[in-house]
């Protein structure tokens, strides 16, 4: 049980065309030495389209794909996500008001990715779309990218 691993996760939202779009990286933490935003050896990369959504709910779906990709026992894991609705509902206990079933779902997932997980799950937030991004900011940047895509992609 040796793996520890970072998924970065974002969400998009294009009101214009009433469709968003979530965006997935996973990789080792030992990679994150080394990663530029094009010869980065990834573990998988994700973007899938969807309709009648919300940012948020893309936010959520996201964070929620990532935690569903835990299969095996694991060391460590790290969300990283630049949406502090993920982090306040993950981990600020945010007085809910709508998403109920939605949120209800993402808990159980964080609750099974634990069992796996031999450290507790870190949710690290992360500035969106910066000029100069840090290693893990370029995770941020590709999420966000492969996020746009998937909501501008139906």
């Amino acid at each position: 049980m040796d793996k520890e691993y970072i998924i970065a996760t974002d969400g998009a939202y294009s009101p214009s065309r009433n469709q968003g779009g979530i965006g997935v990286v996973l990789a080792r933490k030992d990679d994150l030495k080394v990663i530029q935003t094009t010869s980065c050896k990834f573990v998988s990369k994700n973007n899938l389209p969807y309709t009648d959504v919300t940012n948020q709910t893309m936010e959520i779906t996201a964070a929620m794909i990532a935690l569903s990709s835990i299969k095996k026992p694991i060391k460590s894991l790290t969300i990283l996500t630049d949406s502090m609705y993920v982090i306040g509902n993950a981990t600020l206990g945010w007085k809910r008001k709508k998403n109920i079933e939605l949120l209800a779902k993402f808990d159980k997932l964080i609750e099974r990715a634990q069992t796996l997980t031999e450290n507790k799950i870190e949710f690290k937030w992360c500035k969106g779309h910066q000029k100069d991004p840090s290693p893990l900011d370029s995770l941020n940047t590709i999420c966000d990218k492969l996020a746009n895509d998937a909501s501008q992609s139906i």
